[in-house]
């Protein structure tokens, strides 16, 4: 069972510092005893209206946006588990 409570708002952050999705994602995921990545893909898995994917979003996004954007996956992974 995920441990999403775990993954500190410190750790979030650090995450949204990272420009490597995977390498950002992945660093939670061992936090939080995630070993499914299904529900990671899912979220990051769609397109913008400028058909930009989710690792060329993240790669120009904001520290911000790229925290909301880790917020929307745990949110997921909660529901999920």
């Amino acid at each position: 069972m995920p441990r999403i409570q775990d993954i500190s708002h410190a750790e979030q952050v650090a995450a949204s510092q990272i420009d490597d999705l995977d390498d950002a994602i992945s660093r939670l995921q061992k936090v939080a005893g995630i070993e499914d990545g299904g529900v990671a893909s899912l979220v990051f898995s769609g397109v913008d209206d400028a058909g930009r994917d989710s690792y060329a979003i993240w790669k120009t996004a904001s520290t911000f946006r790229r925290r909301r954007m880790i917020m929307l996956w745990l949110s997921a992974e909660a529901a999920a588990a």
